[in-house]
């Protein structure tokens, strides 16, 4: 092979190359701009007022009503077996429609104890 024919083929294989390397090169887009999306107004809560049960009346011991006549009773153990009587561990977990009951049982283990 001679000098000149080794230097086109080396031209030819180089043109080659320069084909192949342009076809692996995509052209690179850019990527469409997003539009930023407004969130959502926040809703505001607004808090509501308790409507009283109608079954509820003003002769319903309030809770101030329960530890008051709960601190008339110094033996704790009558008083936690009058709670666990009445399902509770504490005088906030008695129910409205039993504390007039409630109150009434405390009366008697203090007329009991009497």
């Amino acid at each position: 092979m001679t000098l000149e024919s080794s230097i086109t083929e080396l031209n030819a294989s180089v043109q080659t190359l320069i084909k192949l390397i342009s076809a692996l090169d995509a052209p690179i887009t850019k990527p469409k701009a997003v539009k930023a999306v407004k969130p959502a107004p926040v809703k505001e809560a607004k808090p509501t007022t308790p409507v009283a049960p109608a079954e509820a009346s003003s002769d319903t011991p309030t809770l101030e009503d329960l530890i008051d006549e709960m601190r008339a009773i110094s033996d704790r153990s009558i008083l936690q077996g009058l709670l666990t009587k009445f399902g509770s561990a504490t005088a906030s977990g008695i129910p409205e429609d039993k504390r007039t009951a409630f109150i009434e049982a405390i009366h008697m283990e203090l007329q009991g104890a009497a």
